[in-house]
């Protein structure tokens, strides 16, 4: 699909190249939701405010996530999506659709909530996030 005609923001794409080059980088087969999370916890500047805006500091997500994923030997790039990422992309995208938009981090970290499984959730969750309580102002990084 061409970024440019995707529902998803250009940040979002990056997001997704992030997580795959993560995945690949832990020696992982496949991009789970926990890659994704990873690579949006890693966004965490001046520039890409969202964990701010949600009182969480990315980077303390990104050390305990990275912490908990890492150990295992490097394997090629260009790794397939899980079903559970698929389903978390699809969810992220349909709630930002409802809003005439295009998914954000904000639509992925709420879709990431709602699966309520994994350590990307367990994550989350552990930092005080919830689904219903994310910034509803739709940031643009």
């Amino acid at each position: 699909m061409n970024p440019a005609e995707s529902p998803i923001s250009p940040e979002l794409w990056q997001i997704f190249r992030a997580a795959s080059q993560a995945a690949h980088g832990l020696g992982h087969a496949e991009v789970e939701p926990e890659h994704l999370l990873l690579a949006a916890a890693f966004m965490d500047t001046e520039e890409h405010p969202f964990w701010a805006s949600q009182g969480v500091s990315g980077l303390r997500i990104f050390r305990e996530l990275y912490a908990t994923l890492t150990g295992e030997k490097n394997l090629p790039k260009n790794l397939p999506l899980t079903g559970r990422t698929e389903a978390v992309i699809a969810a992220a995208v349909s709630a930002a659709r409802q809003q005439d938009d295009v998914a954000t981090i904000t639509d992925l970290v709420a879709a990431l909530l709602q699966e309520k499984q994994g350590v990307a959730y367990e994550t989350l969750h552990a930092a005080g996030l919830d689904p219903d309580h994310l910034t509803q102002d739709r940031p643009r990084f």
